[in-house]
């Protein structure tokens, strides 16, 4: 007996589903569970600020709109416009509280924003800044030898030779130059007609110096009005060089 195939062919209608059911399969992707995180940081790579600080917000993932202003909390200063940099990254500019010294706190407690899957943070997050702002005295040039103005001066006890001559190598022009002949130890030159307003905050001078020789004693007095600081010392330690001595006004003997 012979035996007959019979053959038979499928629309494109059938194909097309045979191909879906064989696509088909594997089941869905796994929801989004994990919470997102928050990182905060700041510009200021000196250890103390002196003016506005820039936070960076910066997020694990995108948090959509969710996170706004209101969700910081701000402490030591003054907060300013929250700015979205993209979709991960925020910025808040700080600025401290004036002419005091103190530490900036900013921090996001937990379950203040969410990510796309509406996961919310679960772990707080903070960041601190110290800062000074008090106002720092204004330095005041009191006396230079370069001009036509310069301040009267005279040498006394055995520095009547003084006078105002070119600095040595490394200066920025002319200087007084004290030049002793004999006379007594406290000889020196004297400045006259400056106007001071010495404080308990506003009182410290400093000059710079050059000498022959290490280890010399330089005194700084006022006088004036009746009253005078006494003699301050600071001992000039460099030899054949340029350095700036500081001295610091106590209170006026009267």
């Amino acid at each position: 007996m012979s035996k007959f195939s019979t053959p038979f062919s499928l629309s494109a209608s059938a194909i097309a589903t045979a191909l879906l059911i064989s696509a088909c399969g594997g089941g869905s992707a796994p929801a989004d569970t994990t919470p997102p995180t928050l990182a905060i940081t700041d510009n200021v790579s000196a250890a103390t600020a002196t003016g506005p600080v820039t936070f960076t917000f910066t997020f694990s993932e995108d948090v959509g709109t969710s996170f706004v202003v209101e969700d910081i909390s701000v402490a030591g200063g003054t907060a300013g416009t929250l700015t979205k940099t993209d979709a991960t990254h925020y910025a808040l500019v700080v600025t401290p509280t004036a002419n005091v010294t103190g530490t900036i706190n900013v921090g996001v407690a937990a379950a203040k924003f969410k990510d796309l899957a509406l996961n919310d943070n679960l772990v707080a997050a903070s960041a601190t800044q110290d800062f000074n702002t008090a106002a720092a005295p204004t330095a005041t040039v009191l006396a230079t030898f370069d001009e036509a103005t310069a301040p009267t001066f005279a040498g006394f006890n055995g520095a009547e030779g003084s006078s105002i001559a070119a600095g040595p190598s490394g200066g920025s022009g002319n200087a007084l130059k004290i030049l002793r002949s004999g006379g007594e130890s406290w000889a020196g030159a004297e400045i006259t007609g400056i106007a001071l307003n010495v404080t308990a905050t506003n009182n410290t001078f400093s000059a710079r110096v050059y000498s022959p020789e290490a280890g010399i004693k330089m005194d700084f007095k006022l006088e004036g009005s009746g009253s005078d600081t006494g003699d301050i010392g600071s001992n000039e330690t460099v030899a054949i060089g340029w350095q700036t001595l500081t001295w610091t006004i106590p209170a006026l003997k009267i």
